[in-house]
C-alpha cells in the first residue's frame, strides 16, 4: 500500500468512528435556550437502524445526522454499492453533481425524488453517469437509481426534508428530518420484499402530510409543562454555532418523549392523546424503505 491510498484509508477511518459517535449520540449538541429539564435522558440522534444488515460485505452506516453541517453531512451515509428508490415518486431534478463545481465538486451524480407536494428524497454521491433519471420521470419503489463511486467519496447519502417546492433552491432545501423517522409507524426504515405495497397516490400523500402536521401541532400544543412556551415554538438545537429546529416526525418523537416521561404535562385524559397519537400514525405520508437490497 502506498502513502497516498494508507493516508486515503485513515482519514475514512477517522470519519467513520467520529460521525458513528453522531448517530449514536455520543456528541450532544447544546441546547438552544437550555431546556436540560425536560431534555434529560433524551437522545435527539436516532441510533444506528437496528434492521440494517452489518458485517463484512453488507451494510453498514458511515455517518448519521439529522443535522445540517454544511453541504457535506446532513442525512445518513451508507456504504453501500448501489442505490434504489426507498419510495415510489416523480424525478424532481437529476445531475452530475461533480461538473457543477461549488459546494458540489467531487460529489458524483445526484437525484431527488418527489413524494406528494412536500416530501422530498435526496440520493448523493453517486457514480458519475450511473445516474440516468430524468425530472418528470416517475420512479417506483425498489427501481434502480445509481452506483457507489463519486470522487473521493466511499458512501452514498440519502436525506429526507419537507418543503413547499416554491421554496427550493440549491442553498435553502427546506426542513431536513432524520430518514429513519420515515419507516412504518414512523419509525425505522426497514427492507423492502417487493411484495407488500406501500406507496400511495400524490394526492392522498399530500392531504395526509397537511392532516398529519396538523395533527402534530395539536399533540405538542397539548404539552403544558416546564418551558411549555418555548417547547411550542418547537425546540431549537446549537451544533457548531448553527441552530437546527425540530420539525414534524421529529417533533412528534420529541413530544413522545415528553408524554411518557410524565403523562401530567399534557392536558387532556389519556384516551384522547391516545387516539391523537393514532390519528397521527394513521395519516403518515410516506413509508421509506432502506435503498439498498
Amino acid at each position: 500500500m502506498n502513502r497516498r491510498d494508507f493516508l486515503k484509508l485513515t482519514k475514512y477511518a477517522i470519519s467513520t468512528y467520529f460521525f458513528n459517535l453522531l448517530g449514536c449520540g455520543s456528541i450532544s449538541p447544546k441546547i438552544y435556550g437550555g431546556f436540560d429539564e425536560i431534555t434529560k435522558g433524551y437522545n435527539f440522534f436516532n441510533k444506528q437502524n437496528p434492521n440494517l444488515r452489518l458485517g463484512v460485505g453488507t451494510y453498514g452506516t458511515f455517518y448519521k445526522t439529522i443535522l445540517d453541517y454544511g453541504f457535506s453531512h446532513e442525512g445518513i451515509g451508507y456504504k453501500a454499492n448501489k442505490f434504489y428508490a426507498c419510495a415510489s415518486g416523480k424525478v424532481y431534478s437529476s445531475c452530475s453533481r461533480n461538473l457543477s463545481g461549488g459546494h458540489y465538486t467531487d460529489s458524483g451524480d445526484g437525484a431527488v425524488i418527489m413524494h406528494g407536494l412536500d416530501v422530498y428524497v435526496d440520493y448523493y454521491h453517486m457514480q458519475t453517469g450511473s445516474c440516468t433519471l430524468k425530472p418528470g420521470e416517475f420512479v417506483n419503489r425498489g427501481d434502480f437509481i445509481g452506483k457507489a463511486g463519486a470522487p473521493r467519496k466511499m458512501h452514498l447519502k440519502l436525506v429526507v426534508y419537507r418543503s413547499d417546492p416554491r421554496y427550493l433552491s440549491a442553498v435553502n432545501q427546506g426542513r431536513r428530518e432524520d430518514p429513519d423517522n420515515y419507516g412504518h409507524k414512523m419509525g425505522y426504515m426497514q427492507y423492502w420484499d417487493g411484495k407488500e405495497s406501500l406507496d400511495l397516490s400524490y394526492e392522498e400523500v399530500t392531504k395526509r402530510s397537511k392532516i398529519q402536521d396538523r395533527l402534530i401541532n395539536n399533540f405538542v400544543k397539548m404539552y403544558d409543562g416546564p418551558y411549555a412556551d418555548e417547547v411550542h415554538k418547537g425546540i431549537r438545537l446549537t451544533i457548531n454555532n448553527r441552530i437546527y429546529k425540530l420539525y414534524s416526525n421529529d417533533m412528534f418523537k420529541f413530544g413522545k418523549f415528553l408524554y411518557e416521561k410524565d403523562p401530567t404535562t399534557f392536558k387532556g385524559n389519556k384516551s384522547e392523546i391516545s387516539t391523537l397519537i393514532g390519528d397521527i400514525y394513521e395519516n403518515q405520508p410516506v413509508v421509506l424503505t432502506l435503498p439498498f437490497k
